[in-house]
């Protein structure tokens, strides 16, 4: 998703350093110990169902990222769900940003989690948003500001969410579950992480919640022979990949074998209607794009 995540897949968001990697190897066993074979997830509305289309940061190059006015395009083309990236203000309230600064989407600078919810709030999120590389910025000064993420859940209920945990200290998982409570919500999220650890304990805290596969677990999948594919018992139930990442491609044979394994797999961050012809082709049950109205027009071409 340009995420750079570690947390969603073998080519995760992000590749973090080996030392990272060498924790995230010894954490894996003992934290992950609910099983998406052994969790009720099949009438789950992200892992069930119909093909998703997801907006990546709410569909990025259709309005600002991670904003109502993005969220609000996204649905009047046709998405069927919202991938967005959550951090905490200082006074603890649960925001939406992708980067740790407000540096590059608005007209402020500074790490977002070093500033109130009143001064996020004074913020132009659509300062930088473009589309015809910075000849006009068509959504600057209209009033679009940096949303609270309680506000989104309840104004969006008929929206699926990918939310991603960005923020490890101080930790917001327990906010967030709580949140999720509050607003109904809990069983139309599926969670993400920079970081394994926080999805461990994400898992941990909420084990009804599904969650993406870490960076170890995405690896263990692609691994996986096909002869211990019947005994396989994923931590997660849900496996958002990109297409490359670091010249490495997604193939349909890894595919078919998530599929094979009960897995549900997304595919981030597509953009071009090549792209999602054949990733429809190889029976993908998601794409995660930055245009969710180029992947409606391509699903309407099939009749899907």
């Amino acid at each position: 998703m340009r995420h750079g995540l570690l947390t969603l897949a073998l080519f995760a968001m992000g590749c973090g350093s080996e030392e990272e990697k060498a924790s995230n190897t010894d954490t894996t066993d003992s934290a992950t110990t609910t099983s998406a074979s052994t969790t009720p997830w099949a009438d789950h509305p992200i892992l069930s169902g119909d093909f998703k289309n997801v907006a990546h940061r709410g569909g990025g190059l259709l309005a600002p990222e991670n904003t109502t006015a993005a969220f609000d395009v996204a649905q009047s083309v046709g998405a069927d769900m919202l991938e967005i990236d959550v951090w905490s203000t200082s006074d603890g309230v649960l925001v939406l940003m992708h980067d740790d600064t407000v540096d590059r989407t608005t007209d402020g600078k500074g790490a977002i989690k070093s500033m109130t919810f009143d001064e996020v709030q004074g913020l132009d999120a659509g300062y930088s948003f473009t589309m015809d590389d910075g000849k006009t910025f068509p959504h600057r000064g209209t009033g679009v500001t940096v949303p609270a993420l309680r506000n989104v859940l309840e104004s969006y209920p008929d929206m699926l969410f990918s939310l991603e945990i960005k923020q490890q200290s101080p930790p917001i998982v327990e906010p967030l579950i709580a949140l999720l409570d509050e607003t109904g919500m809990r069983n139309k999220v599926v969670i993400g992480a920079f970081e394994d650890a926080v999805l461990y304990d994400f898992r941990e805290a909420a084990p009804d919640v599904p969650t993406s596969l870490g960076y170890i677990e995405g690896m263990n999948i692609y691994l996986l022979p096909e002869n211990q594919e019947a005994t396989y018992e994923a931590p997660a139930p849900y496996f958002a990949a990109p297409l490359e990442y670091q010249g490495l491609t997604l193939k349909e044979p890894d595919v078919s074998k998530t599929a094979r394994v009960g897995l549900t797999m997304h595919v981030w961050t597509i953009n071009s209607a090549e792209d999602m012809d054949m990733l429809l082709d190889w029976g993908v049950s998601g794409i995660i794009t930055d245009d969710p109205a180029l992947l409606q027009e391509r699903l309407d071409a099939r009749g899907l």
